[in-house]
């Protein structure tokens, strides 16, 4: 986890003071041990009569503009107040972290007294802290804190400039209070071995008290620093009366951070977990602090760093257009539609199969079915024993990274599907019955929930694989009723494409009923958005929504009535997948085949409410980007899909390759059709972006893509076994 800085309050037990609590000591210190050689010096201005006397380290007074030395670094001040250079200690005041000192300031008045106030008076933007003696290219780390009084309604924005230029904002709220503040910077010395800290007010009554203390220490070799990770806690503010204390750190938006405590800076609890950044470069967070616990210590922890949970929902012949939010007339799918408000809906998402084995093939193993010498179905992924290279699942390659690992429902993906078969750690293929309560997949939503519960402390990688709407579609009656699709009545008109009329005019033909097929069909798909609404929402009972990536997905089209042999059951006449107006279903290669709904969460990174229209993303992609962000090297992994993270987090682009099926392909917009899987001749060609339901045959109308097309199609099949 990135670490910031953290502050230290100590809370005395007297009495409260209208400004600050007696007896209060702020230290703000690295949380990290020091790497290398460390300066440092507090700065006290002499206080007026009758105050109580500070118990401060031993300290040689200077008085303006003149050169004091620790460690080999000179500071120099100038147009400021007098300085003090750190020589000793008091034991009994001081503190360490992780072996090394903080800079402390500790009173023990019992009249009003600011930690920060009178040091180094009036920075009004004349005034600069000098360093010189620093090494070139030498990485350093400098810390400074300060404080700020305000005259009520002044304006403390204040700029940091460093070597005359401006590095942002310090303080930017509009306070009447003191404000105490640490500001950290990590920079690479120049050739001149000299460093300039310069403070420029955009309001003169904003009376900058002075600089409490600076630090500075070398970092690694003579290289230049890499830049800084956020979070850096840019300052800190003790509001008044000391009960609250404002942290402050550079954020980008969308970012999850948590808030850590300590007493004793060696364990950290979570204070507050997933807090997000704010619209802006800087993010703020109140702590209520504990009058009565001695000893806080806080840091910020960038939750980036910590690798998200995944969870892939896979339903079974689901039609492209058989969610509410992919346009269906009649199908209430709110959990699934209010996912895609939360994320991004992706329109061009192709898998790599028109049947269950070779879609679930390309998705976990990033092969596409057809590179494999066997049938994966009955050989599986691990095919070395038949003299040919095994591929890695995405469970085995997150399982080896740490990750926990579950599959629960259809399998299909091989002989073998024990606790441990492609670094899964728990397999439970049973569930998905007509017997549930409330119909097909509820037992298996509900393991998957119980493994969430189970692991909720680590990593976790899930696929769900549903059997709706695999054939049968039959609930039963009582389940049509509930979910009120009891008195739906349909007209055909509503739907578009010919696909779907198609079936439309099959259940007629043999004495089905459209609108008894419709009201069965998305009772189904009604029950499972409900089993997921009841998985998201556990995510949310645990705090583990932001920081898991859910996606919605489907296995190929929709399934096609089987009315051949005489007499088939009725049950037959439900099976009224829609294609969302493309072409073809399951079994077919045409878009309506092998096009699904592809939903992302990602909260954070996903741009939420977000329709992407455009981008051509592959079931391939899946595991190279979920490994890039994971952190799990891939480099020695042959793989065929891309990392398209880019593309999941709002890039209009799409895919570099193209993809292919049996006898067709895609690239970019362009789908061709081959006459057979070994053929060249290319028989269909449809440009995508202009006709969905590819019914304008291009083959014999543009013979430069069929020129382009042809030999990348030449060079895919040289390469099968």
């Amino acid at each position: 986890m990135g670490r910031s800085l953290l502050l230290k309050r100590k809370a005395g037990k007297a009495k409260m003071m209208n400004r600050w609590i007696v007896g209060l000591a702020v230290s703000i210190l690295m949380a990290s041990a020091y790497g290398g050689t460390v300066s440092a010096w507090d700065f006290s201005d002499n206080r007026g009569a009758g105050s109580s006397p500070w118990n401060l380290y031993s300290l040689a007074d200077a008085t303006n503009g003149i050169v004091s030395t620790v460690n080999g670094i000179s500071l120099t001040v100038a147009n400021g107040g007098s300085i003090g250079e750190k020589v000793g200690q008091t034991d009994a005041n001081f503190r360490y972290a992780d072996g090394l000192p903080p800079i402390l300031a500790l009173t023990t008045s019992t009249t009003d007294q600011n930690v920060y106030e009178d040091w180094l008076w009036g920075f009004d933007g004349t005034q600069t802290v000098t360093l010189s003696g620093l090494v070139e290219n030498q990485a350093y780390k400098l810390q400074v804190l300060g404080s700020w009084r305000s005259n009520a309604g002044a304006n403390l924005t204040t700029t940091i400039s460093t070597n005359g230029v401006d590095t942002g904002l310090l303080i930017d709220t509009p306070v009447a209070n003191d404000v105490a503040y640490s500001t950290n910077l990590q920079f690479a010395a120049d050739a001149s071995g000299v460093f300039t800290l310069g403070f420029v007010q955009a309001d003169p009554a904003a009376f900058h008290a002075g600089i409490a203390g600076l630090m500075i220490e070398t970092i690694g070799g003579v290289e230049p620093p890499e830049p800084v990770e956020p979070p850096v806690i840019t300052h800190t503010t003790v509001l008044e009366g000391g009960t609250n204390l404002l942290l402050t750190w550079t954020s980008e938006e969308g970012q999850l951070f948590d808030i850590v405590k300590s007493d004793d800076l060696k364990s950290w609890k979570i204070f507050e977990e997933n807090y997000l950044a704010a619209a802006s470069t800087q993010t703020t967070y109140s702590v209520a602090l504990d009058q009565e616990d001695e000893n806080q210590f806080y840091q910020v922890w960038s939750v980036k760093d910590v690798p998200p949970n995944i969870i892939l929902l896979f339903a079974d012949d689901l039609g492209y257009g058989d969610l509410a939010c992919y346009g269906h007339p009649y199908a209430r799918t709110p959990n699934l539609d209010k996912l895609a408000e939360q994320g991004t809906l992706f329109r061009e998402f192709n898998v790599t199969g028109m049947t269950c084995n070779p879609s679930r093939t390309g998705i976990l193993t990033s092969w596409h079915p057809n590179s494999y010498a066997f049938n994966t179905a009955d050989y599986g992924f691990d095919q070395a024993q038949h003299g040919y290279e095994d591929h890695p699942t995405i469970m085995e390659l997150l399982n080896d990274a740490g990750y926990k690992t579950g599959h629960f429902g259809k399998w299909h993906i091989g002989p073998t599907e024990t606790n441990g078969t492609y670094g899964i750690d728990e397999i439970i293929e049973s569930g998905g019955g007509g017997n549930d309560p409330r119909g097909r997949d509820e037992a298996i939503y509900q393991n998957a929930i119980d493994f969430i519960e189970a692991n909720q402390g680590t990593n976790f990688y899930i696929n769900v694989m549903g059997r709706v709407t695999h054939a049968p579609v039959d609930p039963r009656p009582e389940l049509v009723t509930n979910a009120n699709f009891h008195t739906l009545e349909v007209d055909r008109a509503d739907f578009s494409g010919q696909q779907i009329q198609d079936i439309f005019d099959g259940v007629e033909a043999n004495g089905g009923n459209i609108t008894s097929s419709i009201r069965n069909y998305v009772t189904e798909v009604y029950y499972l958005d409900q089993f997921i609404g009841e998985l998201l929402d556990k995510l949310d009972e645990l705090g583990l929504r932001e920081n898991t990536i859910v996606a919605f997905s489907s296995d190929q089209g929709a399934a096609v009535p089987d009315y051949d042999p005489a007499p088939f059951p009725p049950k037959e006449y439900n099976l009224v997948g829609w294609s969302g107006g493309l072409r073809g279903q399951k079994h077919d290669q045409h878009e309506g085949g092998v096009r699904s709904p592809f939903i992302l969460r990602w909260p954070g990174y996903v741009p939420a409410g977000k329709i992407n229209t455009d981008s051509v993303t592959s079931a391939l992609d899946w595991l190279p980007t979920l490994c890039g962000i994971a952190g799990v090297d891939i480099s020695g992994v042959d793989v065929q899909g891309e990392d398209v993270r880019d593309i999941w987090e709002g890039a209009d682009r799409s895919r570099s390759g193209p993809q292919f099926w049996n006898s067709s392909m895609k690239k970019d917009n362009w789908r061709a059709y081959f006459q057979n899987s070994g053929s060249t001749n290319m028989v269909e060609l449809f440009d995508i972006s202009t006709d969905l339901s590819e019914t304008n045959n291009l083959v014999n109308v543009r013979p430069d893509i069929v020129a382009e097309l042809t030999p990348i199609w030449m060079d895919w099949q040289a390469s099968l076994p």
